[in-house]
């Protein structure tokens, strides 16, 4: 058994090494999720309010949300007929655009999220193909085009890289 333990002791110090770089993704993955669903709340006291798109109170004027005809600031969801498949969830804020916006396929499968703020286009905005690959991934900066947008096709070969600035194509893109 003494001649084991330095084998042993050896194990038992690689297995507690190979655990590390797991937990690490693992907590990793957690705060990723964490801070994508934090950045996907809207701001404003009534965040936490959740309307079906088909419910009448609900009503979009002139691009400006309103629910019992006051502004609305809470979260938009409508489901698939006939499931309880969510197909997307939009948020507002003062009755316009504003945080997260998500699409989904059937099966809870992510198509699209893009972000607003204040009504205007701003940040990522990154859609799927069925097949899980990216689609397209653009970026927005006061509701303009803003850097590198790319799309692919659906076997993940970039078909198209333009370039923008203020909302206008630049140069090559990158």
């Amino acid at each position: 058994i003494t001649s084991l333990q330095p084998i042993l002791t050896s194990m038992a110090m690689d297995f507690m090494e190979r655990r590390a770089p797991l937990r690490n993704k693992l907590l990793c993955c957690f705060a990723a999720v964490t801070g994508c669903l934090l950045a996907c709340q809207p701001a404003g006291s009534d965040s936490r309010r959740m309307v079906a798109a088909s419910d009448a109170a609900f009503q979009l004027r002139n691009g400006t949300a309103y629910y019992q005809d006051a502004l609305y600031t809470g979260q938009l969801f409508s489901l698939y007929p006939g499931t309880s498949d969510t197909a997307f969830v939009h948020a507002y804020r003062d009755g316009k655009e504003d945080g997260c916006w998500k699409e989904f396929y059937p099966g809870h499968q992510l198509m699209e999220i893009r972000y607003f703020r204040k009504g205007s286009k701003e940040g990522a905005y990154l859609a799927y193909w069925p097949n899980r690959r990216l689609r397209l991934r653009y970026h927005f900066l006061r509701d303009e085009y803003e850097g590198v947008c790319e799309e692919w096709n659906a076997d993940a070969v970039l078909i198209r890289a333009m370039h923008y600035r203020n909302g206008r194509e630049s140069g090559n893109a990158v």
